[in-house]
């Protein structure tokens, strides 16, 4: 802890104590002692390291904030008290503490303030049977010291409270919550605490925070527990709600700083914005959390404007007709789902001229939300890191959402969600290693608009178990090019890259323009099992990208709903069952490597994981009755098919595919649906927009705004 603490000293100066004991004016007068008095200023210091300088560099502060040994003294994880160097019990007056030592309050402050006003000093206060309210500023406030302790005495119950409005609210240096410290907090012990942050914040230090025990209840108008340099817990029972994040850290300038470490514990959130968020880094290596944020899945305010994905530009998934290339006019034009038929671009009237031109940007293809707070269940600046755990996250965004990577090893995940349910703007890496290990790694994502998001997705071993209303894997490189670079219709420049490499992966996608696997670049399948429903059950990008098969068993159907009532298994040559699960009832197609498909039948003598799954459990191990083998050829996406297909093919050779043929007026020549407009050169001879009529699954044109209440009824 010494180290961290230096470097923290060497990163910013103290707040000038003489201004800090300026809010201490709120409630009543304080009580007057040798070691506890009204004594409250005193004058800005700086530590013997901050005058020297340190010697810790920024790898030193990783090294550092990744040992939970270093982030938790002795003194955090023991909460004893032989030796009291004063008991306080609390009447009329607020009390002022001024020096180092072991305080013992217990009693009721119907309207005063704890103040700790010791500078350099470690001060413990050990509550037990407190009861502190203050009407108008915070109930302890610490002010200046080393660091200060709030020991919870064992069976002792206690209540801290402050008032809706504070006296020095416009200050922003005031304090703003119910326990609110200038230094380094930590709360320890195993009675309870109840905090009622009527005004902001419930539990808050401009410093780091640090708990190792006690029951905690936490009630707070805006964030519950907010650290600046990190939060940091050990263990504890914690009941949050909150009206704005339930957990945060928020040092986005110091570097090693703006973490959330969690590594055991019980987490009952409740928080109108994020149930958990790290400025930086966050690590969880156990502990059990509920988690709802923003009212839950059900209460999401997301739209998704997929703007430029969807069907062909001429043709949705089958050319010029709808599903197939029958060469016949769909209703609305040449649309198919996503282009020009029913679902449009908008009521104005566009020609594929304007599109060919038409630079994309940013906001093309972002994932709106209608209110600007964040309704995520876990969230980290720059990578979220989970090695255990048990999850139960129900969040009106994304659930699990990084700004970097998105690393998990381990754990057990339910999650519903009202945008993804995973979500990385860098790397996705399910499982350690590459090994078929289903019990490490446990996600079952119940609700969620898409499953796993990331520009690269690792699954490496563990269960997943999806059941979406739009893709269930999406491997994207995030946005398309906002450069002033001209491109063809719709062409993103960036691409992603889908890699199974172990464990089983189940995904049941909603009828409609949906993959159950999908990848902007490769779709690598390398080793493990998987299950695709899907429209299109596997796909990949359309610039030269392939589906690699390299080891995965593969099961595919086409069936499009989420009507789970059929169970398949992987069957190995001696008649073993090596995984069986419950997805959609449709014609199923396998490609097996190392083993046999079955549809249908019981097993019995499995060991099961995903139980929190209920009925969508998986077994591994044990032996199967009555199961029938499915030896049609496995489906994936028309990798070239759709209107790419017979946009390239019209675009290479000028011929259209069999079966196709362009509609045509009574000229003879090819003809655009009443109020469209066909591309034409300078000479006005017709022209293909750059990658023909079509992009396949992403290629073409606008697929319409979907909500997350269509996407459920899906």
């Amino acid at each position: 802890m010494r180290n961290i603490e230096t470097l923290k000293k060497t990163l910013a100066f103290l707040t000038a104590a003489v201004a800090m004991a300026a809010y201490s004016a709120g409630c009543s007068e304080a009580t007057n002692t040798d070691k506890v008095s009204t004594e409250s200023a005193v004058t800005e210091t700086m530590s013997a390291a901050e005058e020297s300088g340190s010697s810790l560099s920024a790898d030193t502060v990783a090294n550092v904030k990744s040992s939970s040994g270093d982030l938790f003294s002795s003194r955090d994880l023991d909460p004893s008290y032989d030796e009291i160097t004063e008991t306080i019990t609390l009447g009329d007056e607020s009390v002022i503490i001024t020096e180092e030592g072991v305080y013992l309050i217990k009693g009721t402050l119907k309207d005063g303030q704890i103040i700790v006003n010791a500078p350099k000093a470690k001060v413990q206060l050990v509550l037990d049977g407190a009861d502190i309210t203050c009407s108008d500023s915070s109930a302890i406030y610490v002010q200046d010291a080393d660091k200060v302790f709030i020991t919870l005495a064992e069976g002792s119950e206690n209540t801290v409270s402050d008032g809706k409005t504070y006296a020095n609210a416009g200050d922003e240096n005031a304090p703003s919550a119910a326990i609110f410290s200038e230094d380094s907090l930590t709360i320890n012990g195993s009675g309870s605490l109840t905090v009622n942050g009527n005004y902001m914040n419930g539990i808050q230090s401009k410093d780091d925070i640090v708990i190792t025990g006690g029951t905690i209840k936490v009630n707070a108008a805006n964030d519950g527990i907010k650290g600046k340099d990190y939060v940091a817990v050990a263990d504890g029972d914690f009941t949050v709600d909150a009206g704005g994040d339930g957990i945060k850290s928020t040092n986005a300038v110091d570097e090693g700083m703006g973490f959330v470490y969690i590594e055991g514990g019980k987490f009952g959130i409740t928080a109108v914005n994020d149930g958990i968020q790290a400025e930086t880094v966050l690590t969880v290596t156990d502990g059990t959390f509920d988690i709802t944020s923003g009212g839950g899945y059900e209460k999401s305010t997301k739209t998704h404007t997929d703007n430029f994905g969807g069907g062909g530009m001429f043709g949705g998934h089958g050319g010029f007709g709808n599903n197939g290339g029958t060469g016949e006019m769909p209703e609305g034009g040449f649309g198919g789902r996503g282009g020009f038929g029913q679902n449009e671009m908008s009521e104005t009237d566009v020609s594929f001229t304007q599109l060919a031109d038409l630079t994309v940007t940013e906001e093309d293809t972002a994932t709106e939300d209608t209110a600007s707070d964040s309704t995520k269940g876990l969230k980290a600046g720059t990578e979220i890191k989970i090695s255990g755990g048990t999850f139960n996250i129900d969040a009106a965004d994304d659930s699990i959402h990084s700004d970097g990577d998105v690393n998990i090893t381990g754990g057990i995940f339910t999650i519903n969600a009202g945008d993804d349910g995973i979500h990385s703007e860098a790397a996705v890496n399910i499982g350690e290693k590459a090994e078929n290990d289903f019990e490490t790694v446990q996600i079952f994502i119940a609700n969620c608009y898409e499953g796993i998001e990331g520009v690269t997705i690792n699954q490496n071993s563990g269960t997943v178990y999806i059941i979406s209303g739009d893709d269930g894997f999406n491997a994207a490189g995030g946005a398309l090019d906002t450069t002033t670079e001209q491109r063809g219709p719709m062409m993103s420049t960036s691409t992603g890259t889908l890699n199974i490499n172990g464990g089983l992966a189940v995904v049941n996608s909603a009828n409609g323009d949906h993959d159950a696997f999908d990848s902007n670049g490769d779709v690598n399948l390398n080793g493990g099992y998987i299950c695709a429903n899907g429209q299109e059950p596997i796909d990949c990008g359309d610039s030269g990208s392939s589906i690699n098969y390299n080891g995965t068993s593969v099961i595919t159907m086409t069936a499009g709903n989420t009507d789970l009532s059929q169970r398949y298994s992987f069957v190995d040559d001696e008649g073993n069952v090596i995984v069986s699960f419950m997805s959609a009832n449709g014609n199923a197609g396998q490609n097996c490597t190392d083993c046999k498909a079955y549809a249908g039948g019981t097993v019995s003598g499995g060991t099961e994981v995903l139980s929190q799954a209920d009925k969508y459990a998986v077994t591994f191990s044990g032996t199967l009755k009555d199961g029938t083998e499915i030896t049609a050829e496995a489906s994936t996406g028309d990798m070239f098919g759709g209107g790419m297909k017979g946009g390239r093919q019209f675009a290479e050779n000028g011929e259209m595919p069999e079966g196709m043929e362009p509609p045509t007026g009574e000229d003879g020549l090819p003809q655009m649906p009443e109020g469209r407009e066909m591309p034409t050169d300078e000479n006005g001879e017709i022209q293909m927009p750059e990658g023909g009529f079509g992009g396949g699954h992403r290629g073409g044109g606008m697929r319409r705004q979907q909500t997350t209440e269509e996407s459920s009824a899906n």
